[in-house]
């Protein structure tokens, strides 16, 4: 299954009810495959505005979930943020020596 296809089962397991629904992104970098979205929903307990943006990496057998809520007025900080996250995201590298950092594809 894609990511995009992982994300759009893991997205309407969110409880809190969306006022807006983004489109998905996707990202291809071989063998990684990132899809991502953002809601926007009115906070229950305090009825602030909130952003969720959920994204779903997955690269051979290794999958990924990354999740984060942020307050609108954040956009440029979690933007710049979050384009870092996955233009530099590694899911199912394995390392085989953490303090030099070498890689070694290992399939599984």
């Amino acid at each position: 299954m894609s990511a995009a296809g992982l994300l759009n089962k893991l997205a309407p397991i969110e409880t809190r009810p969306p006022d807006h629904r983004g489109e998905i992104i996707r990202v291809f970098r071989p063998p990684l495959e990132v899809a991502w979205t953002e809601t926007r929903f009115i906070e229950p307990l305090y009825g602030n505005e909130v952003s969720t943006r959920i994204g779903v990496a997955r690269a051979d057998r290794t999958q990924a979930v990354l999740l984060l809520d942020y307050r609108p007025g954040s956009e440029f900080v979690v933007d710049a943020m979050w384009k870092t996250l996955v233009d530099t995201l590694a899911v199912g590298d394995y390392i085989e020596d953490p303090a030099s950092g070498r890689k070694v594809a290992k399939r599984g």
